[in-house]
């Protein structure tokens, strides 16, 4: 617990502590070792096979799981009651889990368990559930009472996970509740109804229950593993095409991923329903994309542009379009990468759009884009501090930027806070191949010569 902070240690103590009280009172009671046993072995079973649901990008290795082993524990709850749920809970501290667990992890992961199936038992068992093999003239008195304790369950390991997430790490509750808990809500709950097959099969077969209810918690399980392998695998493929942009430039690397972020965030301040916000930070990830059909020796020029090196320039929205305008998902994404680079007044492009007439999407990107150009470090420039960013943003309203999304993103700087994003000076060799002006940046547009003149064709806020 040494790396732990002194809120975070307390909070494990807590719950250990809590846990190990209710494990001492549930061994004065009177309990069916002929069902705890196997269901000891089961939630054992389970437990050694998790379900990755989200994969945290804050940690080496994080991941949010949910284990097969909450339907046997709430079917434990029927089976032996709440006390013999918390026993059989106890036990599997000793479990021995594939990859292992810091002791740490594992007193906490025992006591937080052992409160919830305390709780969710009680509530069972107030409601007036049958406790034991259920045979059918018990299934109907006891259905609701179960359906109510698989939510309190829910709900208090939940409530609990978040604690400890927020206290060992950066996130916060209005990103956690939308980001890795509700989008699974169904699923987890959905487990809990296969729990109550475990106890109405083992009234007609006894403990061969135990084998025949494994079989669609492992096919849940599963489904549900599928799910996200499937998102993760989407979300890689999008992320290495927005990398592939970023290696024509030193100084933008990860540029696509934090204007992704500041999209996301700047979607959930704006309570945006959830498969929008996921929609919106793919759109941010990748607004830049159809950079890659512009030369390099463009976009590394040094000096003012042509204009046709900035047309081309000016394409590069277009380009990004009709890159991802044949994968079927992004096709909400598509008008955010086109019309990225309009401006509020018109005088944008590629298409000269003005106002509310700009799609939603582009106009969250515009700001998040400018604020993140402006917050990282350039060739020609160290990166600007965030209230010179939000300053420039305010002198574009109505201008360059919308000024709804201006105040959007400063409620999300002002909550979430953001580190401008500093590099190391490059090597010569870089450095010499660096632009002096950036399309993103407010503050420092492309020149564009105009015969032996040069004027600024890119407008400035």
């Amino acid at each position: 617990m040494n790396g732990l902070g002194r809120i975070a240690r307390c909070y494990i103590g807590s719950i250990a502590v809590v846990g190990g009280a209710l494990f001492v009172f549930g061994a004065t009671h009177v309990i069916s070792w002929a069902i705890l046993i196997p269901v000891v072995v089961l939630i054992i079973a389970a437990d050694a096979a998790p379900a990755i649901l989200v994969r945290s990008d804050r940690g080496q290795g994080a991941a949010i799981t949910v284990s097969a082993g909450f339907p046997i524990r709430m079917a434990a709850v029927v089976l032996i009651g709440p006390w013999g749920a918390v026993l059989s809970t106890v036990v599997t501290l000793f479990a021995f889990v594939p990859g292992g667990r810091p002791l740490v992890k594992r007193v906490f992961n025992v006591g937080q368990l052992v409160i919830t199936v305390c709780v969710s038992g009680l509530v069972y068992t107030t409601l007036g559930g049958h406790i034991g093999p259920l045979s059918g003239h018990d299934v109907p008195s006891s259905v609701f009472p179960f359906a109510v304790a698989a939510l309190v369950y829910y709900l208090t390991n939940t409530a609990l996970v978040t604690g400890i997430v927020m206290l060992t790490s950066d996130m916060r509750l209005r990103a956690a509740l939308p980001g890795f808990i509700a989008p699974f809500a169904a699923t987890y709950l959905g487990y809990g109804t296969v729990g109550l097959l475990l106890p109405i099969l083992w009234s007609e077969v006894g403990i061969l229950a135990a084998v025949l209810a494994l079989g669609p918690i492992f096919v849940a399980r599963w489904a549900a593993s599928q799910l996200v392998a499937e998102r993760e695998a989407r979300e890689g493929t999008l992320r290495a095409f927005a990398r592939a942009v970023e290696t024509k430039d030193y100084y933008t690397r990860g540029h696509s991923d934090r204007v992704a972020r500041l999209s996301e965030l700047m979607g959930r301040e704006a309570k945006l329903p959830e498969e929008r916000v996921g929609l919106l930070r793919y759109a941010g990830m990748l607004h830049d994309i159809g950079k890659i059909r512009v030369p390099t020796e463009i976009l590394r020029k040094a000096g003012p542009l042509t204009r046709d090196e900035f047309a081309t320039i000016q394409l590069h929205p277009v380009y990004g379009q009709a890159m991802m305008r044949d994968v079927a998902f992004l096709d909400d994404v598509l008008p955010g990468i086109l019309h990225h680079h309009e401006r509020y007044d018109g005088s944008g492009y590629p298409m000269g759009l003005a106002g509310r007439d700009i799609p939603h999407f582009a106009r969250v990107i515009t700001v998040a884009d400018a604020f993140d150009c402006m917050t990282s470090t350039r060739s020609y420039r160290s990166a600007r501090s965030v209230d010179e960013a939000l300053a420039e943003l305010r002198r574009g309203k109505d201008t360059q930027f919308d000024p709804d999304m201006v105040d959007l993103i400063e409620a999300v700087i002002a909550r979430e806070g953001w580190e401008p994003h500093t590099l190391p000076a490059a090597a010569d060799e870089v450095r010499a191949t660096q632009v002096a002006y950036d399309h993103d940046d407010p503050g420092r547009p492309i020149p564009v010569q105009d015969g032996d003149a040069s004027s600024r064709l890119e407008p400035g806020p």
